[in-house]
């Protein structure tokens, strides 16, 4: 894929059609644009944690080990797929997130206040492609601090934006007219946030980043089950949210050189549907 650098960025966004306004690259020497609200604001699964989080040495941690599931009868809040898809793209319809037993991949889960621990992964960049018209990954956890190259595998053009759910600000655009081309963002993830990233092109289009102020976080895999370790001892809050079909609460407590089940369901009156988030 090729990389545009911030001046290249400007000049794209001048000339595609389909832009009013401008982008912005994060990897550029201006800070990312906060603009007025794109669209409106809605209750996000994250907030902001009530102090800095730090990096320490632990002794003896622990870890957490479970799994996720929906409700019996839970169906996913998704917008479907059109009938008669534009040229360029070649979208099958979506897998399940939903396994044998009602077990759910691709939820993220996550300490909610956790204030003191190990600290971050070496790697720091995070990938999110347009890919037949849909963007992967559609669920992604990443962390305060880290890049994220947005890409597009499609030779069509395309009109991603990022929405943060909580204002509803468009806080970041990325146009692309072709296949190979990458944007990246490193002023984008700054603080804990929930976005919603969608296609102004293709309206069915969306993904959704969650962004922690630490690494104390999982990605379920297809049968369900996730782990997070190095927890230093004692007593947290725990969630677990698909944005297809809701969240799930818990408490646990965490002992030294341990590890604590825990069984966490969703619950589909807490889902963030697929919004049509154009203004």
């Amino acid at each position: 894929m090729s990389r545009r650098n911030g001046l290249l960025y400007i000049v794209a966004s001048a000339f595609i059609t389909f832009s009013g306004c401008s982008g912005d690259d994060g990897a550029s020497a201006a800070p990312v644009e906060r603009k007025k609200p794109a669209v409106p604001a809605r209750e996000a699964v994250v907030s902001e944690p009530s102090g800095p989080y730090r990096a320490v040495a632990v002794a003896n941690p622990g870890s957490i080990t479970g799994t996720v599931q929906i409700t019996a009868g839970a169906t996913a809040a998704i917008a479907p797929l059109p009938e008669n898809l534009p040229p360029g793209c070649f979208a099958a319809e979506r897998a399940s997130d939903v396994g044998n037993g009602g077990v759910l991949r691709e939820a993220i889960v996550w300490l909610t206040d956790i204030r003191t621990g190990k600290g971050f992964p070496v790697e720091r960049r995070f990938d999110l492609v347009n890919e037949n018209c849909l963007l992967a990954p559609r669920v992604q956890p990443v962390f305060a601090g880290a890049t994220i190259n947005v890409g597009s595998n499609d030779a069509v053009l395309h009109h991603n934006r990022f929405i943060n759910v909580a204002t509803g600000e468009s806080e970041a655009m990325a146009p692309f007219n072709d296949k190979g081309e990458i944007i990246p963002f490193d002023r984008l993830l700054t603080r804990t946030a929930q976005y919603e990233v969608v296609c102004d092109v293709h309206k069915w289009t969306h993904g959704w980043l969650l962004v922690l102020d630490h690494p104390y976080y999982a990605q379920t895999a297809a049968n369900g089950s996730f782990t997070i370790e190095g927890i230093p001892p004692g007593n947290y809050h725990i969630r677990a949210w698909h944005p297809s079909f809701g969240i799930a609460d818990a408490a646990v407590t965490v002992a030294a050189g341990s590890s604590a089940p825990v069984s966490l369901t969703v619950a589909p009156r807490a889902a963030t549907p697929d919004t049509a988030a154009k203004p």
